[in-house]
């Protein structure tokens, strides 16, 4: 019984959840989830592994700005390019968090001392590329199609 309540703080520690807070060019990180003007992405992080989550307000607003008919030429591609810096520093991000991912997988591999070529090591590596690839992609594709609009935008002047 002394072992389950002495083991209760590891597992705490082991576990954690943060939010990244950005709105426009500031980033504020909490511990309580953001305000409802800043888009939100929620950073768990649990059992060495870090996951992020965007809230459906932060994925919607591509779309809504996108859609938004009533602004004038300058503040839509004043708009546009917050969101393109925003999603750059998202694959920053995304970079960032993969890498850390990679060493942490690394270093489990190395204490277990499993090779390099190990199946159970290559199968988590694969995945946890697949994921963040997934992630890029996504992000790249959102980015093209804002170059798009901001060229079409400004060809329209």
């Amino acid at each position: 019984m002394i072992a389950v309540v002495a083991a209760i703080p590891q597992l705490q520690a082991d576990t954690a959840s943060f939010y990244k807070c950005q709105l426009d060019d500031k980033v504020v990180f909490s511990q309580q989830p953001c305000p409802t003007n800043f888009e939100e992405h929620r950073l768990d992080y649990k059992y060495g592994v870090t996951t992020v989550t965007d809230n459906q307000q932060g994925q919607n607003l591509l779309q809504q700005l996108l859609d938004n008919q009533t602004l004038t030429q300058e503040e839509f591609v004043k708009r546009v390019d917050q969101e393109i810096f925003r999603l750059q520093q998202r694959s920053s991000d995304l970079e960032l968090i993969r890498n850390s991912e990679l060493q942490k997988l690394d270093r489990q591999r190395f204490w277990k001392q499993e090779s390099e070529t190990s199946a159970e090591y290559q199968q988590q590596l694969q995945r946890l590329n697949r994921y963040y690839d997934e992630q890029l992609q996504q992000n790249n594709s959102k980015l093209e199609l804002l170059r798009q609009h901001k060229q079409a935008a400004l060809a329209q002047h």
